[in-house]
């Protein structure tokens, strides 16, 4: 006898739910972000240069920049951080 996986089934559709809730979680977390850094920016842009991923706080002050190492997202954000496009 040979089990058969449905999407029809509760678990299925629970997952696939879920999966859609943390995405737009992840994407509402991602633009309140960008928000308060564009907030940050319009009242003390002298502040931006401590503001955004460690990468781009680390860039031309400590070597490695990423302190992601062999993860490394492969986006080079520091080249033109707040004005980046991300997936998510």
């Amino acid at each position: 006898m040979r089990c058969r996986w449905s999407c029809e089934s509760a678990v299925c559709e629970s997952f696939f739910r879920n999966v859609k809730w943390a995405w737009c979680s992840a994407r509402e977390i991602y633009e309140a972000s960008r928000e308060e850094v564009e907030q940050v920016r319009a009242v003390h842009p002298a502040l931006m240069r401590h503001v955004g991923p460690p990468c781009v706080v680390r860039n031309g002050r400590v070597a490695p920049r990423c302190t992601e190492g062999t993860h490394f997202c492969g986006v080079p954000v520091w080249r033109s951080y707040p004005d980046i496009e991300r997936r998510i």
